[in-house]
């Protein structure tokens, strides 16, 4: 993030960015999905690592019939 940055790419100070982090990191613990995201994670390296295409999920369908 430092790098994009100095580069001038970002929208928003580099704190807000921190802050909006900080934050839903909090939430995620709160909620108790740290979990889910870890299986999730799995997942998708799973599938990365055999050449399955992995996407944004329904509404943008990676393979087309």
């Amino acid at each position: 993030m430092e790098a994009l940055a100095a580069a001038g790419r970002l929208t928003h100070p580099l704190a807000e960015y921190n802050e909006r982090l900080d934050r839903e990191i909090r939430t995620i613990q709160q909620m108790k999905y740290s979990g889910y995201f870890l299986i999730v994670w799995d997942f998708i390296r799973f599938a990365k690592q055999r050449g399955i295409p992995v996407g944004r999920g329904a509404d943008r369908p990676r393979v087309r019939w």
